[in-house]
């Protein structure tokens, strides 16, 4: 499968003297985060030195209220202080770029699709990009309206080397076009990341459940050997789904890692900032984070 590679590439470093707490994460020298005058630090979690932290954020045409969610935006990922966040919905690149600036030495890229961008923002501290980020499945707007973004990193202080693949599917009532892709995207990583660290998440467009057969397009990747779909620890309850509104209530928003990359020692997590802020759904994103902790 063709792959391009990024002519867009922005990587912005600030130098700060700041460092992860690698302890129990302790409540901010600086003041609460406050958006709409509600705390919402008690909707969020801190990284750790110790482990490796993917996230994933569906930030709806980012940014949905322009400058001031750019503003809250940046708050709470100086406070999360996450390795990597995979962002779905870029709709302005100079916002996107603006958010990275703000953030204490983290960088940024997106990808060559114009169609609502992906991206990824990375702790520099933590992680170093090997290579060039690059698109998979350019030939493929049926089944990837929008290009996967892959990228490939080594945690510094770990020792590990990955590869994360950004993904945002077709919405709606698509279902043939999502289970196709699922399939083609299953047989690209056998054939190329086989025995590889690696992560896959985004914006699958389609609720997680675990019947394991083949009427769940998510069935490729529940074999429970080559794969894990980490994201099914939450489903149970649906508070905790990605996606919470109204009727369409449901959880769209996973993260699969490979079994290399799997220790018992995972958690998967959904934010749910909306529970703290009633104006996060909309003004921020209709979609709450979900993130995933490795334990080397």
């Amino acid at each position: 499968m063709k792959t391009r590679t990024l002519a867009l590439l922005f990587s912005i470093l600030l130098i700060t003297s700041c460092s992860k707490n690698s302890e129990t994460p302790q409540a901010p020298a600086s003041p609460d985060i406050i958006l709409d005058g509600l705390q919402t630090e008690a909707c969020l979690e801190k990284g750790l030195d110790s482990e490796i932290e993917a996230m994933t954020w569906n930030l709806e045409r980012f940014p949905r209220k322009g400058r001031p969610t750019v503003t809250e935006v940046s708050k709470m990922m100086t406070y999360m202080d996450m390795d990597l966040i995979a962002i779905q919905e870029i709709k302005s690149t100079r916002d996107f770029e603006d958010l990275v600036a703000s953030l204490p030495e983290h960088k940024g890229v997106y990808g060559w699709n114009q169609y609502i961008r992906l991206g990824f923002i990375y702790d520099s501290r933590d992680l170093e990009m090997i290579g060039r980020p690059s698109e998979i499945f350019v030939d493929n707007p049926r089944e990837f309206p929008r290009s996967p973004l892959v990228a490939t990193f080594r945690h510094l202080k770990l020792d590990i080397t990955f590869t994360a693949i950004n993904i945002h599917l077709k919405c709606c009532d698509n279902v043939p076009r999502r289970a196709d892709a699922m399939k083609m995207l299953k047989e690209y990583l056998d054939t190329n990341y086989a025995g590889k660290n690696l992560v896959v998440l985004g914006d699958f467009n389609q609720h997680l459940k675990n019947n394991r057969d083949n009427t769940n397009m998510y069935f490729p990747f529940m074999d429970e050997i080559t794969y894990d779909v980490t994201t099914l620890d939450v489903i149970s309850n649906p508070d905790d789904w990605s996606y919470p509104s109204g009727k369409w209530k449901s959880h769209l928003d996973q993260i699969i890692v490979s079994n290399e990359f799997v220790t018992t020692n995972r958690q998967t997590k959904t934010l749910a900032i909306d529970v703290c802020d009633e104006n996060y759904l909309t003004e921020i994103s209709d979609h709450r984070p979900v993130f995933v902790r490795i334990t080397k």
